[in-house]
């Protein structure tokens, strides 16, 4: 098997990979905004948990594809729920880079179930919560969350990353999205 990402042979050669997953009410989002954005060459899957995620090819420009699948949940995620609809809590969108093998099936690898781990993390949705104050929970949007080591190596690429929130206990950041088109990352002048 040839993976088309970094042009090596075999299920067990492992590649850097960029990894979201989205933990939200919503079956199907991530996959609609990876349509509705044209993304092609995306990997999508759901996995047994019910955690929506998107695996890049390797080498692909990470910084852009996560400004556009940003600005593509934004436009689809209400930043309040319908009216009458059943209360949705805010989604979250972790985004992590690791190395990952291919298999017949998918994917497997640390990068990928960080990505899980961060997207269903109860610390992390409680300073989600602890963020947007008490009625954080009947909110709609999403927050942005970020593997402590992504967040790093963002930061030493010369990133300016404002607004986001370290969660400790779980090596990540966060940021809160609504309806607002501003960039979550801008390069350094």
């Amino acid at each position: 098997m040839t993976d088309e990402g970094n042009g090596s042979q075999g299920p067990d050669t492992g590649a850097r990979r960029l990894c979201a997953a989205l933990s939200s009410d919503r079956p199907g989002l991530l996959a609609e905004a990876c349509r509705e954005a044209g993304f092609g060459r995306l990997f999508l899957a759901v996995l047994t948990d019910g955690t929506q995620v998107v695996i890049a090819p390797s080498g692909i420009e990470e910084v852009r594809l996560v400004h556009d699948l940003v600005d593509a949940l934004t436009a689809l995620v209400p930043d309040t729920p319908e009216p009458g609809g059943p209360p949705m809590g805010p989604a979250l969108l972790a985004l992590n880079v690791g190395i990952l093998r291919v298999l017949d099936d998918g994917f497997t690898g640390a990068g990928l179930e960080r990505a899980r781990s961060l997207a269903n993390d109860a610390a992390v949705r409680a300073a989600v919560g602890e963020h947007l104050g008490a009625d954080g929970e009947k909110r709609g949007g999403f927050a942005v969350v970020l593997s402590a080591g992504f967040y790093a190596d963002l930061c030493d690429e010369g990133y300016k990353l404002q607004d986001w929130h370290p969660v400790r206990s779980s090596a990540a950041w966060f940021r809160w999205r609504d309806g607002c088109p501003d960039k979550p990352l801008s390069s350094s002048p």
